[in-house]
């Protein structure tokens, strides 16, 4: 557990707080003037419970790690540094610096968050990633970031490596870009 020094409320970053209304069901004033997120009791099964853990987890390292300017693409170098490291070739590495490249510019840190936690719901994630939206397009990052590449002649391992960045990992080098994508944030 972070000290009280370093924690991080998400309702006070400035991308929350400019659209606090899209978080008005979870967001609760503990004093004027300061907004918190209010958690909510939910029944959840023992099985379930440590995934919930780790989507938590994710959202505090995303809250913590794009709140500063350049994230993204800090993210991707240090990507790229951690699969070095890890022995990975030059396709993985060029996979693991492009696979955040379809995310749009504009992204919002509710978007980031929202993304996160809706991955314990697949098929919500998916219908809401249908259109041109800022959110949609950042929640259909992975598959356009795919085409993108294959349009500029990327090798079809390139290709399938970024569109499937946000999957289950099912080989070796999708369990390394994974590894290095969670271990690049703070």
């Amino acid at each position: 557990m972070a000290s009280p020094a370093t924690e991080i409320h998400l309702a006070n970053l400035p991308a929350i707080r400019s659209h606090s209304s899209a978080f008005a069901p979870l967001l609760g004033s503990s004093s004027p003037g300061h907004r918190r997120l209010r958690a909510r009791a939910v029944s959840v099964h023992p099985f379930h419970w440590h995934r919930g853990l780790g989507v938590l987890h994710r959202v505090r390292q995303t809250a913590r790690y794009v709140g500063s300017a350049g994230a993204d693409d800090r993210h991707a170098t240090e990507t790229a540094r951690i699969l070095r490291q890890l022995g990975a070739d030059e396709e993985l590495v060029v996979a693991g610096i492009l696979h955040d490249a379809a995310k749009p510019v504009n992204t919002l840190l509710w978007h980031r968050v929202a993304g996160v936690l809706l991955g314990i719901t697949p098929r919500v994630r998916a219908r809401l990633a249908r259109g041109e939206s800022t959110f949609a397009r950042y929640l259909d990052h992975a598959r356009r970031g795919a085409e993108m590449a294959r349009e500029d002649g990327a090798s079809e391992r390139v290709v399938r490596l970024i569109a499937r960045h946000h999957s289950r990992p099912a080989t070796e080098d999708e369990r390394l870009l994974a590894r290095a994508d969670r271990e690049a944030l703070p």
